[in-house]
């Protein structure tokens, strides 16, 4: 199926591809999170894959702060870097969500669809359609696999994740 197109002739293959993409570098940067959760709890990852696979995002983020909470006091320059590479993974979430979770339709051109964007905070409604450029899906991709990348470094510092 190398030829596979989509039956929805108004979204162009390649955005549609990308959301494939985007969503392959996501499941990676995860999967670091998890590798890296597993051996701070001093377990093998092949023994607690499947816990750590059932466990939220937010809460593996939680749990990771927790281990790395001493820092904070002990080495403050690395609890520094340990949050700013936090922020930069939970920005990688929002770019996954932004296109994974999307409601794609038609735009006004055929290379160019429109992502149905709905959020409420705060007692408000946010509704748009927000035109998608194939080029913007690109360098969130690459963001979130660099994002992805930056984690690995920092934790390999560590020793931890070097094989």
């Amino acid at each position: 199926m190398a030829n596979y197109r989509s039956p929805f002739s108004d979204l162009p293959d390649e955005h549609m591809r990308m959301v494939g993409i985007i969503s392959a570098h996501w499941e990676y940067l995860d999967v670091t999170i998890q590798r890296a959760l597993a051996e701070v709890m001093m377990h093998d990852f092949v023994r607690v894959a499947q816990l750590t696979e059932n466990i939220p995002f937010r809460a593996k983020m939680d749990l990771l702060m927790a281990y790395a909470r001493p820092l904070q006091e002990n080495m403050p320059k690395l609890w520094s870097e340990f949050t700013d590479i936090s922020r930069q993974v939970f920005a990688a979430y929002g770019l996954r969500n932004k296109y994974v979770h999307a409601r794609w339709k038609a735009g006004d051109t055929p290379d160019v669809p429109i992502r149905v964007v709905t959020r409420s905070s705060g007692g408000r409604f946010y509704i748009a359609d927000e035109t998608t450029p194939i080029g913007q899906m690109e360098e969130d991709a690459k963001t979130i696999f660099d994002i992805g990348q930056k984690l690995i470094a920092f934790f390999q510092a560590f020793g931890i994740m070097t094989t």
